[in-house]
């Protein structure tokens, strides 16, 4: 899997490729770097990454440290990877939303730099990333949405109202209903240090109170992964079988 994008041709073969031709691109810039145990090929691809981005393009290049960040997650649960052990359920678990995490980031820079090349749509399958992948092209970049203190305190005591795991999109991982938003996305990032400003510039459409109820979510323990072979899902994790029409709320 290549990480190596190109201007030049902004599209790709598939999700996990970002220029369409692999053979070009320089050894040490690939996907590998991040199980080199030497820095220097992880900031060599780095160095790349940064490089490609158009002059004056801030959406692309927020993209482009939106993946990078990805990846030193991805590297990090690579280099805490035991060779001799079978990894515990927190390495298991850091690895799957930094796995989630990077395939997300680095499909949301094809899609824009497929957009801003005037290409044609890819025809994809519907998916719970669907919303924020095409929202993500935009080459125009909106003011931050702003939410009323009494917005963000309903938002925390009623998070529910804003959450639930819909069992037509994931049957793992709680979402933000109006967002199609996975909750573990936002507050993975928080709890990596991340501020409001910049999830909210990184997702278009997210908001202060979108934030305050993924913060409530995780306080309960509940963004998730639930395994449906492990029983019921946990009391007070709203459950529903599909969106609702408006897409509003439980």
């Amino acid at each position: 899997m290549d990480m190596h994008p190109s201007n030049s041709s902004p599209s790709c073969s598939s999700d996990s490729n970002v220029t369409t031709s692999s053979s070009s691109a320089d050894p040490s810039t690939t996907i590998l770097a991040l199980l080199d145990s030497d820095p220097s090929a992880f900031a060599t691809l780095t160095t790349s990454l940064l490089a490609s981005v158009a002059p004056g393009d801030a959406q692309e290049r927020l993209l482009v440290e939106l993946l990078i960040l990805a990846a030193q997650r991805l590297r990090k649960a690579s280099q805490a990877e035991s060779a001799t052990e079978i990894p515990d359920l927190a390495w298991c678990r850091y690895q799957t939303l930094a796995d989630r995490n990077f395939r997300s980031a680095l499909k949301d820079l094809r899609h824009y730099r497929d957009h801003k090349a005037g290409s044609a749509p890819r025809p994809s399958k519907p998916s719970r990333s669907s919303t924020s992948s095409t929202s993500a092209i935009d080459p125009s970049p909106a003011p931050l949405p702003e939410s009323t203190p009494e917005e963000i305190a309903d938002a925390s005591a009623n998070w529910r109202s804003h959450i639930a795991l819909v069992r037509s999109m994931s049957e793992q991982w709680p979402v933000l209903l109006r967002l199609r938003r996975e909750v573990e996305d936002v507050a993975a990032w928080l709890a990596d240090g991340k501020t409001e400003e910049e999830l909210m510039t990184w997702y278009p459409g997210l908001t202060r109170a979108d934030i305050a109820a993924c913060r409530a979510c995780d306080a309960e323990g509940l963004c998730g992964p639930f395994d449906p072979a492990d029983g019921p899902y946990p009391p007070g994790l709203p459950v529903l079988d599909d969106l609702p029409d408006d897409n509003s709320g439980p």
